[in-house]
């Protein structure tokens, strides 16, 4: 039962990091878009 209660906060790890990691990306990517479009 340990290991099953590891896997699913491994799996919720895994989750919310590939969202930080998407909304940190396409804050990137806009801020990187408006620095282009000033100059």
């Amino acid at each position: 039962m340990r290991i099953r209660r590891e896997i699913r906060w491994v799996l919720w790890g895994l989750w919310l990091g590939c969202l930080v990691f998407t909304i940190w990306f396409f804050a990137e990517v806009i801020t990187l878009f408006l620095e282009a479009e000033s100059w």
